[in-house]
């Protein structure tokens, strides 16, 4: 009520030219995770006037409250967010497999390299000794 209602109303209908939460296609999607990431970093939208964000004001437990209740109450989605999912996408997102490729992938060229090191090497000794 005291961060969402002074723009959305109580309902969600929409205050004073300001955009209704009902019917908004985010809250028809299949998680939450826009939902969870305009409340944590607000919405800029090109034209018009934007949303602030509450990751300083909200913690996980608060943010999950208020996307569910967005998600269902408004949206009547049957979705809903976790305090770890929150908590989760604050943090960036799950950590990215290319990293472990990357790596992995550096690993075997640093092998490869040594084969075709130890081959010419062997090569070459091969040739002094005939």
């Amino acid at each position: 009520m005291n961060n969402c209602a002074s723009c959305h109303n109580t309902a969600g209908q929409g205050l004073n030219g300001l955009p209704p939460l009902q019917s908004h296609p985010v809250l028809r999607q299949p998680n939450g995770d826009n939902v969870v990431m305009a409340i944590l970093e607000g919405v800029l939208p090109e034209h018009g006037q934007g949303m602030i964000g509450f990751a300083h004001t909200l913690n996980d437990e608060q943010v999950a409250a208020v996307t569910n209740y967005l998600l269902q109450d408004i949206g009547g989605s049957k979705v809903s967010v976790t305090t770890q999912r929150v908590a989760t996408l604050r943090a960036g997102g799950e950590a990215s497999p290319l990293l472990w490729l990357a790596r992995a992938g550096m690993a075997l060229a640093g092998l490869l390299a040594a084969l075709l090191a130890w081959v010419l090497w062997r090569r070459r000794r091969a040739r002094r000794v005939a």
